[in-house]
């Protein structure tokens, strides 16, 4: 018996040894070296062909923060998909749109935010009267292709801004976790997927963490983002 059983061993310790990468890891372990979403590593081309998204005209970088995007869209992006409840006030054929173009019809919305909130420009910075910030102790500032903040880790854990390793670098600096775009776009990215699924809206009026999608503020940029939207030759 004990023969049998060390010749059984020996046998799946050489299977183990012959397996191909990845085989015979557990899956968070497979995962942890393929995942692509990570936004340390963005992927370099489109997952499928969409078209480019306005803020590359505006930054020699953003063909690459596109392509992001649109990974994050095709794998964690169901619920966009889906539309909202007000989706049809933005492009009036949502519904009756192939998959592609709803994905480009929100590539085109985040292009369109980011551009109110930052012009493109992903080091851009503005300072939140009257707020401090609840991580780093100092004043609230907006910051980034998204304009996000420190403290956003509170209410969304999974978004990769470092404060401790942050505050050792200049306020302006590109290499700050808050500045960087992937990081940055990839906050955002999960921050209005959950106000969407908590309130099936684009637009709304309480609860919105962007003031240009806020309904109820009176200088928002609904009619811009709206107009840029409609324009796209799949929403008419």
């Amino acid at each position: 018996m004990k023969k049998t059983r060390y010749f059984f061993v020996a046998l799946m310790l050489m299977f183990t040894a012959c397996a191909p990468s990845g085989e015979g890891l557990g899956v968070a372990d497979s995962q942890e070296q393929v995942d692509p979403l990570k936004p340390e590593n963005p992927p370099t081309e489109k997952p499928n062909e969409y078209n480019s998204l306005p803020w590359e005209a505006n930054h020699h970088q953003a063909e690459a923060w596109t392509n992001y995007l649109y990974t994050l869209l095709e794998t964690q992006g169901a619920r966009f998909i889906e539309g909202t409840s007000d989706v049809t006030t933005f492009c009036p054929r949502y519904f009756q749109l192939e998959r592609s173009e709803k994905m480009e019809f929100w590539g085109n919305l985040f292009s369109e935010m980011s551009y109110y909130e930052s012009r493109h420009q992903p080091t851009r910075r503005f300072a939140e009267p009257k707020k401090k910030d609840k991580i780093t102790g100092k004043q609230l500032y907006s910051e980034g292709l998204m304009q996000m903040s420190y403290q956003d880790v509170m209410a969304m854990p999974q978004c990769q801004f470092d404060w401790k390793r942050d505050s050792k670098l200049k306020p302006e600096d590109p290499r700050k976790s808050v500045l960087d775009p992937y990081k940055n776009l990839h906050c955002a990215f999960l921050i209005l997927r959950k106000q969407i699924t908590r309130h099936d809206k684009i637009a709304i009026g309480t609860g919105a963490y962007w003031a240009v999608i806020k309904s109820s503020y009176e200088r928002n940029k609904l009619p811009q983002i709206r107009a840029a939207l409609k324009s796209l030759e799949f929403c008419q």
